[in-house]
């Protein structure tokens, strides 16, 4: 991640807004009209996030669609932290663009601007290229099959990229995006700064993962057949340790654990039932 640098695939970018990079195909002005238009993104954002302090809004420019993630500056701890590691901004831009060299599993950034005081950033933006069509907590199958081979790719999706030691560490749906195709859904990570790997991943980090996913995923979103699916195909590309069935009644304890979205209401293993 510490070795990107400027050159052919990066340039420097530098706005009155702050000082930034972006990729080497996308123009300053872009950027400036994009930034521009994100402007007042934390008072009415498509989407906010922690308290309001990051502000989320999709923008168009030159014919195509991206997002801008924008950040102002936290509590004085937080601050002094992006300051030396840089900004959320400026390590989701190098995550992204080194996760992109590996696998096509996230949503491609193309751009980040700080802007700095005495060295602290105090507002930072990322652009990335808009990728799906829904985040993957607010989508609904159209109709029980849909449903069922969705979770299954999703399922599958998961381990594939655990295969390959690569994980997140917010592995929630809403950090998700999934658009259907002819081919089969596609699934992307979005909030780049908790991409990780590619390393080992461990049994706990494996049981972590499934529990933050399915706890997000409210119980209308999937039916319990459909989680246990998903389940079993992940266990058949990235099996670990224990039956399934343990490992369900494991994954569906910790999902109620974490008190999010899901409750378990036809899940045999959330009520305690020998058959999940």
């Amino acid at each position: 991640r510490r070795g990107l640098r400027p050159g052919r695939r990066w340039d420097r970018l530098r706005l009155d807004a702050g000082r930034g990079l972006r990729v080497a195909e996308l123009a300053p002005g872009t950027v400036a009209s994009l930034i521009a238009s994100n402007e007042g993104g934390l008072a009415r954002p498509d989407r906010d996030r922690r308290g309001g302090r990051v502000g989320i809004r999709e923008s168009r420019a030159e014919g195509r669609s991206y997002v801008v993630k924008h950040w102002r500056a936290g509590r004085l701890g937080h601050a002094l932290q992006d300051a030396l590691r840089g900004s959320a901004a400026a390590r989701a831009f190098r995550i992204g663009q080194a996760h992109a060299l590996l696998a096509d599993r996230a949503a491609r950034p193309v751009a980040f601007l700080e802007r700095r005081r005495l060295g602290v950033p105090l507002e930072a933006w990322l652009v990335m290229e808009k990728v799906g069509d829904a985040d993957l907590d607010a989508w609904r199958a159209p109709d029980a099959a849909t449903g069922r081979a969705v979770a299954v790719a999703l399922g599958e999706w998961v381990a594939e990229g655990h295969a390959w030691g690569l994980r997140h560490r917010d592995a929630k749906a809403g950090n998700v995006r999934i658009a259907l195709s002819p081919e089969g859904p596609r699934f992307w990570w979005v909030d780049l700064e908790d991409l990780s790997g590619p390393a080992a991943i461990s049994e706990r980090d494996h049981r972590r993962a499934l529990a933050q996913l399915n706890a997000s995923l409210a119980d209308d979103a999937f039916d319990a057949a459909s989680r246990r699916a998903a389940l079993e195909a992940y266990l058949r590309r990235q099996p670990f340790g224990g039956d399934a069935d343990a490992i369900a009644r494991d994954v569906a304890r910790r999902s109620l654990a974490r008190a999010h979205r899901w409750r378990g209401r036809d899940c045999g293993a959330a009520l305690g039932r020998r058959s999940p």
